[in-house]
């Protein structure tokens, strides 16, 4: 077994990791796990290591699972067979880590539920209700036949004064989904 990189990390380097887990519900049978790290000192880049993580169901169902840590940000898809409720890091504390947060997470698609439009219809503004822990990163307005009307960065009241009558979608982007909502201009 080639030991090169655990000498590295806690031998020659100093400090220690410290980790923030993320899990949440992706659909039935499926939970996503993100696992990101810092490290306590300069002199070790990343500490790359089996890290366990265990996930609870509603009715006192248990999911241990140990995920192959080997990048900052990294994405594990896991089959489960119950909806996670709560995730726990590390829990027989076999990694040598402090200040470590575990939590449950909401899937963007259902915070993107939360996003309204009003007045609809409008005549002079629109005013965009977002959900706290949503990140656009563009908008853009549609007409009936699709060409695009307006394209920009968040803003939460979008000028519509110069549109003609009619009905327009309105497109939010976030960095991995987007949401499409009709508004009439009048």
């Amino acid at each position: 077994m080639d030991l090169t990189e655990f000498f590295a990390d806690w031998v020659y380097g100093q400090g220690y990791p410290f980790y923030t887990v993320t899990a949440q519900n992706l659909s039935s049978g499926e939970a996503r796990i993100t696992i990101s790290q810092g490290q306590s000192h300069a002199s070790v880049d990343f500490f790359e290591m089996p890290v366990p993580v265990r996930l609870h169901g509603l009715d006192g169902q248990l999911l241990d699972v140990v995920l192959e840590h080997t990048q900052n940000n990294q994405i594990f898809d896991v089959p489960v067979a119950f909806e996670v409720v709560h995730v726990q890091f590390d829990p027989e504390r076999q990694i040598l880590s402090t200040g470590n947060t575990a939590q449950l997470g909401v899937p963007t698609s259902d915070l993107l539920a939360g996003i309204s439009l009003y007045p609809n219809p409008a005549a002079e503004t629109l005013q965009l209700s977002v959900p706290d822990g949503i990140s656009i990163s563009k908008i853009e307005i549609h007409n009936a036949l699709g060409q695009r009307q307006f394209s920009g960065i968040e803003t939460r009241q979008i000028e519509v004064s110069g549109l003609p009558q009619g009905v327009y979608f309105l497109t939010i982007y976030t960095d991995d989904s987007r949401k499409t909502l009709k508004f009439v201009k009048s």
